[in-house]
């Protein structure tokens, strides 16, 4: 039987499998964890979309949970992150005459204002406003 992951692409292993890379399996989980709990990245938007990665298994970009946005904004565009029912904390810090919105692949998103800074989450499809005005 094959490993499975969790939905937010943590790894479940089958009992039995990955005798010897256990650990490895385990460790990714860990830095996973402390991603998705803390993780920081700050990220430029100036020209076009920018898409988080996202693998079941790796510690990528995508599983951070707090974003500060960066760059001269050159038209409206999107920081696209996971279709994954999670939270995120994020901080535009873009100028610019255009607006950047988080959103999913295909789900509906919300623009954070520049200058601002936002508690949002993806209920599995959208991402919405969690409703806490952040000051």
């Amino acid at each position: 039987m094959a490993n499975t992951y969790t939905t937010v692409g943590q790894i479940l292993q089958v009992n039995g499998e990955n005798s010897t890379t256990w650990g490895d399996y385990t460790d990714t989980n860990w830095d996973i964890n402390n991603l998705l709990v803390g993780g920081y990245l700050s990220q430029a938007i100036t020209a076009a979309d920018v898409t988080l990665a996202d693998v079941d298994g790796v510690a990528d970009n995508g599983k951070r949970c707090i974003f500060k946005t960066t760059g001269v904004l050159t038209g409206n565009y999107s920081l696209i992150v996971p279709t994954k029912a999670r939270k995120y904390i994020i901080w535009n810090t873009c100028t610019g005459a255009f607006t950047m919105t988080v959103k999913t692949v295909a789900g509906t998103g919300v623009v954070v204002p520049q200058n601002t800074r936002a508690i949002l989450f993806c209920d599995g499809t959208n991402i919405l406003d969690a409703g806490t005005p952040v000051e």
